[in-house]
């Protein structure tokens, strides 16, 4: 039922978008019924370091009554991250990664030169500007939204030696998160992957924030 809900949202609304406003008809109830003590209640035997201490309707997408209606209550994941739990924030990402590895299949048997790192930013700027149009990144101003980098800035020698193209993305997601910075990497047969943090890092705010 979930997974058809946010195939509807994404062909209608935008994945990017909240799935909670559209209506179930098909969805006649639910089992277990939780009380609204059960779902935002805290496990207060969950360590400190936990995301489990977050309230249950933050942690699951959930349906549950609303209005005389059976409603979808939260459309989360379970990210230990708060920043990262809203599933709008995620399914972004994912149209980014996408879009990049796309791209990146396309110039798979490019040679790695200033030709190619043009021409990687400028379609993935207008990969961004589209996403910005349609209301999936926020700023009134497209510099505001999204920022792409892809020169000699963004690679090391050891990168340049070995081929590795590695694009900077900055985006701004139209939700209630600060910018998040990725960097993305185009290796063999056009694979993406995320350099950060580990295999895959997010810098979200500050320059001293992050997490993977």
């Amino acid at each position: 039922m979930l997974a058809g809900l946010l195939a509807r949202n994404a062909l209608t609304r935008g994945t990017f978008r909240n799935g909670c406003a559209l209506p179930l008809h098909e969805l006649q109830g639910v089992t277990p019924r939780l009380r609204q003590s059960q779902m935002s209640g805290i496990n207060t035997r969950a360590p400190l370091r936990a995301s489990p201490r977050s309230p249950f309707l933050d942690r699951v997408s959930l349906f549950g009554p609303e209005t005389g209606a059976i409603r979808l209550l939260s459309d989360v994941t379970t990210s230990n991250d708060a920043a990262c739990r809203q599933a709008g924030i995620n399914r972004t990402i994912g149209l980014v990664m996408r879009a990049a590895r796309c791209i990146g299949e396309e110039y798979v048997f490019e040679s790695s030169g200033e030709r190619l790192w043009q021409q990687l930013q400028t379609r993935l700027t207008d990969v961004l500007r589209a996403m910005h149009q349609a209301g999936a990144l926020a700023g009134r101003d497209p510099q505001d939204a999204y920022f792409v980098r892809c020169d000699r800035s963004t690679m090391t020698q050891n990168d340049l030696d070995n081929g590795r193209v590695i694009v900077q993305v900055m985006i701004h997601p139209a939700a209630s998160i600060e910018t998040m910075r990725i960097q993305l990497a185009i290796g063999d047969g056009g694979r993406v992957t995320g350099l950060g943090i580990g295999d895959f890092g997010l810098r979200i705010g500050g320059e001293g924030s992050g997490i993977t």
